[in-house]
Parts: C-alpha cells; structure tokens; sequence
C-alpha cells in the first residue's frame, strides 16, 4: 500500500457550496465570496498487477482511503476577508473514478498527480505514468 500527497486539486468553485454544503446538511454556506486558500489531499492507494508467463498484461490503480483537506475563506463584497474555515473530506474511494494517463511509456513510474470534482463527473483521481 502507498500512501501519497496528491498535487493538485481542481474544484470549479461553483460546486464548492454543494460541496461543503453536504458536510452539515446546509442548504447554502454561510457566505457568498470565497477561495480556496489552502489544501492537501492525500491518497492512500495500491497497484493491481496481471501477470502472465511472457510478462505484465495489465496494471490499475485503485483507492482504499482519499482525504481532502482544504482552508477557505470567506470575504464580503469589498473584497475584505470576513471568517475562515477548514474543511475535511474523507471521501469514499468507490465514490471516486481512478484514471490512468500514460504521458511516456518507456518511464515506468505511477502516481496520483490531480484530484478533480466536476458537476457531470463527480471525483476523479488522476494518476500518471
């Protein structure tokens, strides 16, 4: 088992109040301007390998625990920061779709690079190779 810190998230910050909303069943957050000023995300995560007598046939990722944490903040309409918070996911691995994306075979490295929500897709962990 691995455990990684992944790089980067990508949140469309339309979804962020539905997304944080959920955590305690808010309808709306508390206010209207925000950013994510900070986050980690960490992975942790195995390899499944085919074998066969000639060599690999396949290989795939798959999750068994993701949590993301992110620091927002709140600021009112002159742009002044009015509170901030911090939020823990800990997300479901089978609520999460794991993508493989080979950017060079002949470097044989794997690891989670990009975490993803969007509105059609939900989560997606990206790993590259």
């Amino acid at each position: 088992m691995y455990h990684t810190v992944v790089d980067e998230l990508c949140v469309d910050e339309k979804e962020l109040p539905k997304i944080l909303g959920s955590l305690w069943n808010l309808p709306r957050l508390p206010y209207d301007h925000f950013v994510i000023s900070d986050h980690t995300v960490t992975a942790d995560w195995d390899l499944e390998i085919e074998a066969r007598e000639w060599g690999v046939k396949s290989f795939s990722a798959y999750l068994t625990k993701l949590i993301v944490q992110i620091h927002v903040t709140f600021y009112d309409e002159d742009s002044d920061e009015i509170d901030s918070y911090d939020y823990e996911l800990d997300l479901k691995p089978e609520a999460v779709d794991v993508s493989l994306i080979v950017m060079n075979i002949s470097r044989m490295s794997l690891c989670p690079c990009t975490l993803d929500y969007s509105k059609s897709k939900g989560w997606t962990l990206e790993f590259q190779a």
